[in-house]
């Protein structure tokens, strides 16, 4: 009898989580589909033209959970690295917190430790899946199930929904290359947070081991909420100056030592408060941090959990209907 087809909508940490559970636990093949060019989601690392690591999007994760830690340790084995550094707020007091974890080729290589042989069709977007029988089309393509770890407001849209969905937090993030080691608070301090202002926090990837050149430092700032929002559909020409000077101030920087300053937008950085999903058709799926904490463990785990769920569905719809799957 033909394996049941299981499509994947987003190839971050829920999505490869997901697929790779139903192969490896169920025997269930799946497809993801990733619009953007490369996997990994949220745990976005940028690599510049001269050979710069940096990560954009979830700068660290932590690891909380048993079944995270023993699956994460061995797939990425000595690439997953501690930072060290102190994060601080603005006057230098440390911030007290748990281990923060890294990975030292960048944290979108999570993405692709954790799920190594996995079918990905990259840079192809879908907008809306269409029901056919008791399966669902996907680009033209039958398959029994369908799991959308998307951004809810995408998620929505993709599996026919009408309900509203949750609100979700932007977030503006600023990427500053300066010429030169980092000297001063950079060169001791990882990160300064700040949740009353308007930089809510930056970062000095430097203390990323074999990351960043020696005569390099790398400054990744993210604006709060309330500027997010105030210039999310602004020109980031005019953002992003906003966002260097604020930087420089906190990290007290020499302007003029700026080599490259790169924006970035995340319409969808996190959930502004754990949803609650309507109930969604028979055989479609939501997996992602959403339903619970905007965490990358978070957004495995709920990967990893809807795998078990959709071989239950697959299960009891092949009991009560015994019909070869599609072939």
């Amino acid at each position: 009898m033909p394996s049941p087809r299981i499509a994947v909508i987003g190839a971050g940490l829920a999505g490869i989580a997901c697929a790779s559970r139903l192969q490896l636990e169920f025997g269930i093949p799946a497809v993801l589909f990733e619009k953007s060019r490369g996997r990994g989601g949220r745990c976005a690392t940028k690599r510049t033209v001269d050979g710069l690591l940096i990560d954009h999007g979830a700068q660290y994760f932590t690891i909380r959970d048993p079944l995270f830690s023993s699956i994460v340790h061995q797939a990425c084995g000595d690439a997953l690295l501690p930072i060290n550094a102190p994060i601080t707020s603005p006057d230098g007091t440390p911030i007290p917190g748990e281990p923060r974890w890294y990975h030292r080729d960048g944290n979108s290589r999570l993405a692709r430790d954790l799920g190594p042989d996995l079918d990905v069709r990259s840079a192809t977007e879908i907008s809306r899946i269409e029901p056919l029988g008791h399966s669902w089309l996907v680009n033209d393509e039958p398959f029994d199930a369908v799991v959308s770890t998307a951004p809810l407001p995408q998620s929505f849209r993709i599996l026919g929904l009408s309900s509203p969905p949750p609100a979700y937090i932007p977030c503006l993030t600023l990427i500053l290359s300066l010429n030169g080691p980092p000297t001063g608070r950079a060169a001791s301090q990882y990160a300064v947070r700040d949740r009353s202002g308007p930089l809510e926090w930056s970062a000095c990837e430097n203390h990323k081991l074999t990351r960043i050149a020696s005569d390099r430092t790398v400054i990744v700032s993210q604006a709060s909420e309330a500027f997010s929002r105030a210039f999310l559909e602004a020109d980031p020409v005019v953002w992003g100056a906003a966002l260097t000077d604020l930087t420089a101030r906190t990290w007290n920087l020499n302007p003029a030592d700026v080599i490259e300053r790169v924006t970035h937008r995340w319409r969808y950085a996190r959930i502004a408060s754990p949803a609650t999903l309507p109930t969604l058709p028979p055989g479609t799926f939501f997996a992602g941090d959403a339903t619970s904490a905007s965490r990358v463990e978070s957004a495995w785990l709920s990967g990893h959990e809807t795998a078990a769920r959709v071989a239950a569905f697959l299960t009891k719809a092949q009991a009560a209907d015994p019909a070869p799957a599609i072939p």
